[in-house]
């Protein structure tokens, strides 16, 4: 734990260039190494004029730096993100998905604040026995659960993603039509070893996988934090190889300076090809909330689930939602709280 514990930074006056672009990334995650994980570059690029495509894939980095900010000298010329078309689908896109995720985000870091974790890492440091992630300096994971592949090439519509071994990965995209604002499928799976996959990725888009093991907390994407931490919760579990996941949620009111008042939460999930459970434990509840979680999504799933409780309550067949094409089923409407303690079974 270092002086992170108190401040933020950036990463100095970059340029509006590729290489700049690029070595962001190299920045951001040493700064989370040294113990200062509120760390961002100037988006866009600081000193030189941006170009339209620069800033479109810079966006799509900056919107997952821990912290965020388009930025520029005095002279230079423009580069607010809603100037070109492109750039500002490019940054609702990323900008969205930044605030699908905060819950997730925010319990990084109250991780990093209280016992000294890394927000944004390099896939060595969640990988160490996988040499081939040793070399890789464009991508890069938020906690262990989520890794980015953006674009950071000039001209290019697409990435070689590297994705390490012992895993399966799921692709997550927005989707205002899905109950919980986001789509997620099964696309890699490196259960024996690691892999490059070429990922197509037009102007407006960046890459976002979640990996199997793992629970994120999600909530719908608002214009402001104070309205995104007004919408309803949603869980998203992806199984690991061996059906289980893991995770946890941090929350508090989002102004105190000690953290005397606040909920923990962790999260287990179990499954095999005809049943499984999900349960969330309260470790700690000393802040008083009615923030409802609506769903609870788990990707992973072969089989159409043909009955399911939660807390002994039966769900019936409109609140069991099974998507085949993404192996994911989603348990809607739930109607509870994120401060309760939870079992929810299927078979």
């Amino acid at each position: 734990i270092s002086t992170g514990v108190h401040s933020a930074k950036w990463t100095g006056d970059n340029g509006a260039t590729w290489n700049d672009l690029k070595s962001s990334i190299i920045s951001v995650v040493d700064f989370n190494m040294f113990g200062v994980p509120m760390i961002g570059a100037d988006i866009c690029g600081f000193i030189f004029d941006t170009t339209e495509e620069l800033c479109s894939r810079w966006i799509e980095v900056g919107a997952f730096y821990p912290f965020v900010r388009n930025h520029n000298t005095l002279g230079a010329a423009p580069q607010e993100l809603y100037l070109w078309d492109s750039v500002a689908e490019a940054s609702r896109n990323a900008l969205n998905m930044r605030y699908t995720l905060l819950p997730y985000l925010y319990t990084l870091f109250y991780n990093a604040n209280t016992a000294g974790d890394m927000v944004a890492r390099a896939l060595w440091m969640n990988f160490p026995e996988d040499a081939s992630t040793v070399g890789i300096d464009s991508q890069f994971m938020w906690g262990n659960a989520l890794l980015f592949s953006p674009v950071v090439t000039q001209g290019a519509t697409s990435v070689n993603a590297y994705f390490p071994a012992g895993q399966r990965w799921y692709s997550l995209q927005l989707n205002s039509s899905a109950v919980a604002g986001v789509t997620v499928a099964s696309a890699v799976d490196t259960t024996s070893k690691g892999v490059f996959k070429n990922l197509y990725t037009p102007l407006t888009a960046t890459n976002i996988h979640l990996r199997g093991g793992s629970v994120v907390p999600l909530q719908q994407a608002a214009m402001t934090t104070t309205l995104a931490r007004k919408t309803p919760f949603s869980l998203l579990a992806a199984l690991c190889p061996y059906g289980k996941a893991f995770g946890s949620l941090f929350l508090d009111d989002g102004e105190q300076v000690e953290l005397s008042s606040f909920l923990s939460v962790s999260y287990l999930v179990q499954a095999d090809s005809s049943s499984g459970s999900f349960t969330a434990t309260v470790n700690k509840n000393t802040y008083s909330t009615s923030a409802s979680l609506s769903n609870i999504i788990i990707a992973g799933i072969e089989n159409a689930p043909s009955s399911a409780s939660v807390n002994g309550r039966a769900l019936s067949s409109s609140q069991i939602l099974f998507d085949a094409a993404a192996s994911a089923v989603t348990f809607a409407e739930l109607g509870l709280t994120v401060s309760d303690t939870i079992v929810l079974t299927w078979k």
